[in-house]
């Protein structure tokens, strides 16, 4: 698939530490995978944390905007979700959150690829980290 490998990369460990400072000190389940999708991937990062709620999950993509779990020990800046937002856009796709079936939040990243129409939709799966 043709895409910028650093901003895929930084997406990714974006998204990640999102979802480990929203669990905090009493950690969780992080599960990370991927799926090929007919027209692209769809990146999903979940965990069991406390979700976002419905009124902030659009504006947690704005650049200096943080949620909730945002926390006075290791204070973020609000630019981690806007980046993985406009890198998403920038390939021609979009990152949103919704809830996680059983609690916690589900990211998402859908990146298109434009090279390959046609694409396998079976699932891979990265191992659960435990934190």
């Amino acid at each position: 698939m043709e895409a910028d490998a650093d901003q895929i990369k930084r997406v990714l460990l974006n998204v990640i530490n999102n979802a480990l400072e929203a669990m905090g000190e009493k950690g969780g389940t992080l599960r990370l995978s991927t799926r090929r999708e007919r027209d692209g991937v769809l990146i999903l990062v979940e965990d069991d944390g406390p979700g976002v709620p419905a009124e902030l999950r659009e504006a947690i993509f704005e650049p200096f905007r943080q949620g909730p779990t945002a926390s006075p020990h290791a204070p973020g800046t609000g630019i981690g979700l806007s980046l993985v937002g406009r890198f998403a856009e920038l390939h021609g796709g979009r990152a949103w959150v919704q809830e996680r079936e059983g609690g916690g939040a589900s990211f998402r990243v859908f990146i298109p690829d434009l090279s390959q129409p046609e694409l396998d939709e079976s699932p891979t799966d990265v191992p659960v980290l435990h934190r």
